[in-house]
């Protein structure tokens, strides 16, 4: 996975080194690391034992308050670290969003992903709800390593436990919303932390731009019969703005070619894709059309803000076109 918030959340995770093993745990506020008490049960009576490694560095840990298992099963250790970026544990999950998790395990030490979708709340008792996740393998060492909603990019719980070790069928984890409950003290910590630190809310506002940027939004075009433009509105094209016939050969089909602004034009194509190019060659956006699209006009969108566009340049070696409306559903 790429992006401003995945960077960020590797900034926040740190791993638990035992004499036996590894785990993980995550920043929820200024030296705050959180993991699962499991993790520290076999070594909870002598805790110079663990090491914390973090940005290169080893500290050792120090216990701010234990909630035993089987549940909440949750530990918060307060770590000598200062400067680093904290996690936004939001509860909003709804069943089928993908989570992402990252964690320190037994065969990657230095750090191994997963990604799951979740299913819903399973009750160990009336009072103890897990998230219950599939489709990814949870292996020794992801044990405390945060969730991350791949929805809302705010982190959804920690990781507890594995349905099966060798196979993809998922796991368990603790909610957000029992980790605040628990550990209220969580709830201002985090309010006044994000406050002031504002790099998860810009990493994750960056995220759903670059989702929004990523996704290819479908036209519904129609089309509008041409019209002759009156001798007075037609320009000649410079043309030292039309591309070579080589980069159209190899890119486009050139007769449905047509500029529509200083820095891009619209390029039709055979194979029911318009394409949006730059003088020197690129092409910097693609959108499907429908099959029956002629090739021989051009749907006009500027960069996914569709308009309403007339071509006016006329030159032998390029049709006029029609003017077409394209529309977003």
């Amino acid at each position: 996975m790429e992006g401003p918030i995945f960077d960020l959340l590797g900034k926040c995770i740190a791993r638990i080194v035992l004499s036996n093993g590894n785990g993980t745990g995550f920043f929820v506020g200024p030296s705050q690391l959180l993991t699962c008490m499991h993790v520290l049960d076999p070594v909870k009576d002598n805790l110079d034992q663990v090491r914390v490694e973090y940005g290169g560095e080893k500290y050792v840990p120090k216990i701010l308050k234990s909630l035993p298992g089987p549940y909440p099963d949750l530990v918060l250790l307060h770590v000598d670290v200062v400067g680093h970026p904290c996690v936004f544990l939001d509860p909003v999950l709804d069943p089928g969003e993908s989570l992402y998790v990252y964690g320190f395990t037994t065969r990657y030490p230095a750090g191994e992903p997963s990604t799951v979708e979740y299913e819903g709340p399973a009750m160990l008792d009336p009072s103890s709800e897990l998230l219950k996740f599939k489709g990814g393998q949870i292996v020794p060492g992801l044990s405390g390593a945060p969730l991350l909603n791949m929805s809302t990019w705010s982190v959804a719980g920690i990781v507890k436990s594995t349905r099966d070790r060798a196979s993809d069928l998922g796991g368990g984890g603790i909610p957000a919303k029992v980790i605040l409950k628990s550990l209220p003290e969580l709830v201002s910590i985090q309010q006044m932390f994000h406050n002031w630190d504002r790099r998860w809310l810009i990493a994750s506002q960056k995220q759903r731009e670059r989702k929004t940027v990523d996704a290819r939004p479908t036209l519904v075009v129609s089309i509008v019969p041409a019209q002759a433009p009156k001798r007075s509105s037609c320009v000649e094209v410079d043309e030292s703005r039309i591309p070579s016939r080589t980069i159209l050969d190899k890119l486009w089909c050139p007769q449905s070619l047509a500029w529509f602004a200083p820095s891009a034009i619209a390029l039709g194509s055979r194979d029911s894709v318009l394409r949006i190019g730059a003088p020197d060659g690129r092409i910097v956006a693609e959108y499907p059309v429908p099959e029956s699209y002629p090739s021989d006009v051009t749907v006009h969108a500027s960069l996914g803000r569709p308009r309403i566009w007339r071509d006016q340049h006329r030159r032998p070696r390029l049709r006029r076109f029609h003017i077409l409306r394209a529309l977003e559903p």
